[in-house]
């Protein structure tokens, strides 16, 4: 499980590097990608995990992950925020497209 787990990590970390730096310019702002993919990351997959151990649902699991992806978005797009002091409005955005990529990509 931990590998996977790792590997979910570093693809995450990746995809949303690259294209945060598409869309900033800015290795500052691939670093804050990375502090809040080292934090959001991990929890969430560690939720997703306890959920498919102990109740086999894929309804609920598919229902955790829905309700992890916004929650990840919003917590995210609030760290920019704090480290950053941009306005809520381009943390939120940048936190969107980010997050959309890496899902979109893990989907596929």
């Amino acid at each position: 499980f931990y590998m996977e787990l790792l590997y979910a990590l570093i693809m995450t970390i990746l995809i949303e590097g690259v294209v945060m730096l598409l869309l900033t310019k800015s290795k500052k702002w691939v670093y804050y990608n990375l502090l809040c993919n080292m934090l959001t990351n991990p929890a969430l997959n560690y939720v997703l995990l306890i959920i498919a151990l102990y109740t086999g649902s894929r309804s609920l699991y598919n229902m955790a992950i829905a309700i992890g992806e916004v929650l990840v978005l919003f917590v995210e797009a609030c760290l920019y925020k704090l480290m950053t002091k941009e306005d809520y409005k381009r943390c939120f955005f940048r936190s969107l497209i980010t997050n959309g990529a890496s899902f979109l990509i893990g989907f596929l």
